[in-house]
């Protein structure tokens, strides 16, 4: 074998090496496959930069850590959206052939602008997608190149989102980006107040919410990421974030204080948790409550109650 040779299986092999260690130690035992797979091709990919810190980070979790849960929370995402990419760059592969747009496709081909500075040069190889499917920002795109491959119309360029209109358009084939509306980024994305998902949480986070209750719902958290699930919030934080957000404080205290009599657990606590697939959490919920959120738009315009309207008065 030669040395090119067996220092490449070596790089191969340092993700599963890394993994069995990791598992002698009990750090994976809880660890859904897909998710050991991921930290696998995560650790090859990057040759094992982060290892130190990913041994930190479950030594953490071992010990009940709730900054450890909280980090492993984070870079499960980061991995999700890494095979989203992936798993959207296998199917531009198989579909791209049948684009019958051959205009478009040169363009797309190049994926790169002209400038006053010459033409820019595109950064990620591979084939185009025929159509942009996602809709949301979890690919974590940055550029409007970088939402192209991942088959998504939004990206966050900076602090501000955007999304991409008209995608593949014969008078503007990578289509055209504009600004999105704060509003319009559903409770997920980064505004001027900073992370706007971490800010609704907070304000939907009951305050005398106990420590031992933050620590549960990071835990629980951290195991539905670890079975390769989504920990979901029952009673949506943008919600409850949305009718807080402009309360006097003692009107909010009083808010919080019918939940907690009502039992009516709200934001980061362990009890508005639930596991959910991927898909059921990031496409078809987020489907359901759109159609929930048009339909009551639609009951404005009816000048009637929905009980007028059930009973045909």
């Amino acid at each position: 074998m030669g040395v090119a040779k067996a220092l490449g299986k070596a790089a191969i092999d340092l993700g599963q090496q890394t993994l069995k260690g990791f598992a002698k130690k009990g750090y994976t035992k809880d660890l859904a496959p897909q998710v050991v797979k991921s930290l696998t091709d995560h650790i090859n990919i990057t040759k094992g930069v982060d290892i130190p810190e990913m041994e930190t980070m479950f030594k953490g979790m071992k010990a009940g850590d709730e900054v450890a849960y909280e980090s492993f929370n984070d870079f499960s995402k980061t991995l999700s959206a890494a095979d989203q990419y992936q798993s959207n760059v296998d199917e531009m592969t198989r579909t791209v052939r049948g684009y019958t747009r051959p205009d478009a496709v040169e363009n797309l081909r190049q994926l790169g602008g002209q400038t006053k500075f010459g033409k820019t040069a595109r950064t990620i190889q591979g084939p185009v997608p025929p159509r942009l499917d996602d809709k949301t920002f979890a690919q974590g795109a940055k550029t409007q190149e970088e939402a192209i491959m991942g088959g998504t119309t939004k990206f966050v360029k900076g602090d501000d989102p955007f999304q991409i209109r008209n995608y593949a358009a014969g008078y503007a084939p990578k289509g055209q980006t504009t600004k999105v509306g704060t509003r319009k980024t559903t409770g997920r994305g980064i505004t001027a107040e900073g992370n706007t998902r971490k800010i609704n949480e907070a304000l939907a986070t009951d305050p005398n919410i106990t420590p031992e209750e933050t620590a549960e719902f990071g835990r629980l958290m951290a195991q539905a990421a670890a079975e390769g699930m989504d920990g979901d919030h029952i009673i949506e934080v943008s919600r409850v974030a949305n009718a807080v957000r402009n309360m006097s404080p003692e009107r909010k205290a009083a808010y919080f204080e019918i939940m907690r009599r009502t039992g009516t657990p709200t934001g980061n606590h362990p009890k508005n948790i639930q596991k959910l697939s991927k898909e059921m959490n990031q496409v078809v919920k987020p489907a359901q409550i759109r159609a929930l959120d048009n339909a009551l738009r639609g009951m404005d315009k009816r000048g009637k109650s929905l009980l007028e309207d059930l009973l045909g008065i």
